[in-house]
């Protein structure tokens, strides 16, 4: 308890790993910023549960649709035959994603819209 007699934030935060929040479908059709959205809105719900890292990818892989699936499939795959590990973090799926989805040029129009 803090000084107001109050729990702490974590306290009053705990009830949001009891909400249930849906991962929305990603295609993975040619949209960057739909893509940015998307991965977005994926980083607020993993910020309201306490998620392992495996389960993170889980989750994630579960809404993939079309074109996406069929992506990730290749690159199950293309790992698997390199002797490459699975991916096992979220951070490193977002790696893996960005570079189909957005791609550099993207970067570097953002950069010099600033």
């Amino acid at each position: 308890m803090n000084f107001h007699g109050m729990g702490t934030y974590k306290d009053m935060d705990g009830d949001l790993d009891t909400i249930k929040l849906k991962i929305s479908n990603f295609q993975g059709k040619n949209d960057r910023e739909a893509y940015l959205e998307w991965e977005k809105k994926v980083e607020w719900i993993f910020d309201c549960h306490s998620y392992s890292e495996q389960k993170k990818v889980k989750l994630v892989i579960i809404e993939f649709t079309e074109y996406t699936l069929i992506w990730w499939d290749q690159i199950v795959i293309s790992r698997r035959r390199n002797g490459e590990r699975p991916v096992q973090t979220w951070g490193e799926m977002k790696v893996l994603m960005r570079r189909q989805f957005v791609r550099n040029h993207y970067y570097k129009d953002l950069y010099d819209s600033r």
